[in-house]
C-alpha cells in the first residue's frame, strides 16, 4: 500500500494453502543461519532464532521464530498443484483491513517471543 499515493496502491491477496511439512526444504531458517559460517565464514553460533519482520500493516513488526518449520517461505511458483491446494483466498482492499487481520497473529507471535528464554529483548 502506498500511503503517499493511495491511487497506486494494490490489493493484498492472502493465499491459505495446504502444503505438507514433508514437502518443505527440510532445514529451518535457524538451521540455515547456523550452517552459514561454513560458506560465509565467521561465527554464527550466537545467531538469534527470532527475527522481527517489519510491515506497513503492522507498524511494530511481526516476530517469527526461525526454529519452526512453518516459518519457511514458499514461492507461489514453487508450489506444485497450486489450484488444488488453495484452501482459502482473502483479498484486502485497504491497509486498515490488513492491519486488523494481522493484529491477532502479531499479538500471538509477540507473546511467544516474549515468553521464550532464548529470544532477545529487541
Amino acid at each position: 500500500y502506498r500511503k503517499l499515493d493511495p491511487a497506486q496502491s494494490r490489493k493484498v491477496h492472502l493465499f491459505e494453502l495446504s502444503c505438507p511439512k514433508v514437502e518443505s526444504i527440510g532445514w529451518t531458517l535457524q538451521e540455515v543461519a547456523l550452517q552459514s559460517s561454513a560458506v560465509l565464514g565467521g561465527d554464527a553460533s550466537g545467531h538469534e532464532p527470532w527475527f522481527l519482520f517489519p510491515a506497513p500493516a503492522a507498524p511494530g513488526g511481526i516476530w517469527f521464530d526461525g526454529r519452526l518449520q512453518r516459518t519457511e517461505r514458499y514461492g507461489l511458483y514453487g508450489v506444485p498443484f497450486l489450484s488444488q491446494r488453495l484452501q482459502r483466498l482473502l483479498v484486502f482492499e485497504a491497509i486498515e483491513e490488513l492491519s486488523q487481520a494481522l493484529e491477532p497473529f502479531a499479538t500471538k507471535q509477540r507473546e511467544q517471543h516474549d515468553g521464550d528464554p532464548q529470544a532477545s529483548s529487541k
